[in-house]
């Protein structure tokens, strides 16, 4: 195990806050009437069940009305700033931990991304479904179609998230 220099270790502590704040915006924008979630990184911790390097979404959810059920999962992504044109999305290198994870879990996988203004309240939104990931990059140009504002919803005819 290699050591963590106090600089670096200032560096992830701040970007675990800023993610876990973005995170918690994240869940304000999707109705508990319809929406359940949980945390399937925690609860595989909590068990002893987690393993060195394994990334799953950080959250997986329910929707529930009336006929409609729908499971997914997200992933939150949150970007101080992104003057970049590309963003990554896999900065810990570990896009192949979801490059199956739609088939393996039967689930639909969403990518939210927040770039800008503070985690708990981003300039701007993103909702990209994880089928429309081709790599470890994302150009902000190709972002444009999945600006989002507002509450989430599940569209049941389309079967997906919007």
């Amino acid at each position: 195990m290699r050591s963590v220099e106090p600089d670096e270790a200032d560096h992830i502590i701040r970007d675990f806050k800023l993610q876990s704040v973005f995170e918690a915006f994240v869940i304000t924008l999707f109705d508990p009437l319809f929406f359940q979630h949980k945390r399937p990184k925690a609860e595989r911790v909590y068990a002893g069940q987690v393993s060195e390097g394994e990334t799953v979404p950080d959250f997986e959810f329910d929707f529930n009305h009336k006929d409609t059920y729908s499971r997914f999962a997200i992933k939150c992504l949150y970007y101080k700033n992104a003057a970049a044109r590309d963003l990554h999305l896999y900065p810990h290198g570990r896009q192949h931990a979801f490059g199956h994870f739609e088939e393996d879990r039967g689930m639909d996988l969403y990518f939210i991304i927040g770039i800008g203004g503070t985690p708990d309240d981003p300039k701007e939104l993103y909702l990209v479904p994880g089928k429309a990931i081709r790599s470890e990059y994302i150009s902000r140009v190709s972002l444009r179609p999945y600006s989002k504002s507002g509450m989430f919803f599940y569209n049941s005819a389309a079967q997906k998230l919007q």
